[in-house]
């Protein structure tokens, strides 16, 4: 797993006190919190970019997650170090305003919108999911074309 730079910006000029992010909290339902997966990007330890759509982050000792990005992010699976950038400082699969951010092609600046977080128990679990979705868009891709036909 790369561990080379991790960094954590706000991307809002104004900081919201803990108490409106409190009230946020509140209004989750227990099923909105059960099935959206959330971290703490200051606590990520390691990441591996496993594609450019997947990275691999561990957060503690049994706290991983694949993040899935909303689109491709060429070089990202490449990268030496990534940071993260979030309103609010917690990053939610379905939440608007996370993205990772690292040096692509050309040592530039990138950012890539997160639209998924899932919690996995390891890396395998990870890859099989993301082997699960490889498959699944063939099938799409394949059935498109035999439409065409």
């Amino acid at each position: 797993m790369k561990r080379h730079w991790l960094a954590f910006t706000t991307s809002m000029l104004i900081i919201l006190p803990a108490s409106a992010y409190a009230d946020e909290e509140q209004k989750d339902t227990e099923a909105d919190v059960e099935e959206r997966a959330c971290f703490d990007p200051r606590r990520v330890r390691g990441f591996d970019g496993l594609t450019n759509e997947y990275v691999y982050i561990s957060v503690r000792r049994d706290e991983n997650y694949l993040l899935t990005m909303r689109s491709r992010c060429f070089g990202l699976d490449d990268a030496y170090g990534i940071g993260f950038e979030d309103p609010i400082g917690r990053i939610c699969s379905g939440r608007v305003g996370g993205k990772i951010v690292y040096r692509g092609v050309g040592n530039r600046l990138e950012r890539c919108v997160i639209d998924t977080v899932v919690r996995v128990e390891n890396k395998d679990e990870a890859r099989a999911i993301i082997r699960e979705a490889e498959e699944y868009e063939k099938a799409e891709k394949a059935a498109a074309r035999k439409k065409d036909d």
